[in-house]
């Protein structure tokens, strides 16, 4: 398994540095906070990037994505006032095959 987890690393600082290639800003471990009126509480969400400043991406190393998966995401986006987000997963032959986009739209949720 540490093998996979390498891997895995390898392959998501190279997407890092791909984006920083075609100067796009990305930060990672993007904390994602709970705001309430004027209170704002760092309950350690983390999304793995945020790419410039709009779109979130979450990687998962997972056999299937399941819909806890998804409402993960969801909560990320709702918390954080953004709309886009991608959750990729790299357990799969074709990386293609592994990309889902989520858009959040208030009371609209759409999945492609």
């Amino acid at each position: 398994m540490a093998g996979a987890d390498r891997s895995i690393r390898q392959k998501m600082w190279l997407l890092v540095q791909s984006n920083q290639v075609l100067s796009l800003d990305v930060y990672t471990e993007y904390p994602v906070p709970i705001r309430y009126k004027e209170v704002v509480l760092d309950c350690g969400y983390r999304a793995d990037f945020l790419v410039d400043e709009c779109i979130l991406v979450e990687n998962k190393t997972v056999d299937a994505i399941h819909p806890v998966h998804r409402a993960q995401l969801l909560t990320y986006l709702k918390l954080s006032g953004r709309s886009i987000d991608f959750l990729i997963s790299w357990k799969v032959p074709r990386i293609r095959d592994g990309i889902q986009r989520i858009i959040w739209r208030e009371r609209q949720v759409r999945s492609p």
